[in-house]
């Protein structure tokens, strides 16, 4: 949803970092690990809108007119053509294969299902051959428990997420439900992990 980025920037009091240009972000502080609500911030106040930490990808939903048009690719399992699949496919080749953990927001965590599936299908390369872990917060998925490893997560009455089959609420800390504040794993019911032969549905509302 446009204008995301924007919001939950003013809510959250994770230091600004400046960003020269639109290459991948990546965050160096290796002596602190970060929750995804920090990075996934990160991500929305970066040109490239993804960041990197360590082991960690964090990509930004929907902040922008082309993520806009990009939006309407997702019903028509065209992920692959939007610029933010392509950022955070830029982001891993910077990585060289240490990224291993994934969280999206809203279109970016279509990118990272599909990114997922791609991996594990071996269409990334030998670098990456599947991630360990994917974290998807509103995301316009349909049977995400399809996909191996990857945990989806909405808070009630979002419309975004509505039709995901596999997600697990968590309680909507403010007035907008389609935001990727508040998630609590340890309070939130995990989906089930079930591996699939078949590609996931990817639609957005």
């Amino acid at each position: 949803m446009i204008g995301e980025g924007t919001e939950e920037e003013q809510e959250n009091e994770a230091p600004q970092k400046s960003a020269a240009s639109a290459a991948p972000l990546v965050l160096d502080d290796s002596d602190y690990a970060i929750s995804d609500e920090w990075g996934l911030n990160e991500a929305y106040n970066s040109d490239a809108r993804v960041v990197t930490h360590e082991e960690n990808l964090y990509i930004a939903g929907t902040s922008s007119f082309r993520d806009l048009i990009d939006d309407t690719l997702i019903p028509l399992h065209l992920v692959r053509n939007s610029q933010r699949y392509q950022q955070a496919l830029e982001a891993l080749h910077d990585a060289n294969g240490r990224i291993k953990y994934l969280s999206g927001h809203s279109l970016g965590g279509a990118v990272a299902a599909v990114l997922q599936e791609d991996a594990i299908a071996g269409r990334l390369g030998p670098r990456d051959r599947g991630f360990r872990e994917v974290m998807t917060y509103g995301a316009p998925l349909l049977h995400s428990d399809h996909i191996p490893k990857l945990h989806a997560y909405r808070h009630p009455y979002d419309p975004i997420s509505a039709l995901d089959a596999g997600v697990a609420l968590a309680p909507t800390p403010g007035w907008n439900p389609h935001s990727y504040r508040g998630f609590n794993r340890s309070n939130s019911v995990v989906p089930p992990i079930t591996g699939s032969s078949r590609n996931s549905n990817v639609y957005v509302m």
